[in-house]
């Protein structure tokens, strides 16, 4: 389909220039760490929100 060739050619390109290669690169690195602060910052919230829903109901 049409956006599959869309994806090819970014992907072409992105091997094309290096320096949009790295910038990619880092980005997907970085990603994995955002991943897991995120699940943490969740598990924080939600671990309060069921204290203070025992603590004040």
């Amino acid at each position: 389909t049409l956006d599959t060739i869309q994806l090819c050619r970014v992907y072409r390109l992105t091997f094309s220039c290096r320096e949009l290669f790295l910038l990619t690169k880092s980005i997907l690195h970085s990603l994995r760490s955002l991943q897991w602060t995120a699940l943490f910052v969740f598990c924080v919230i939600y671990t309060c929100a069921i204290f203070c829903t025992w603590t004040f109901y």
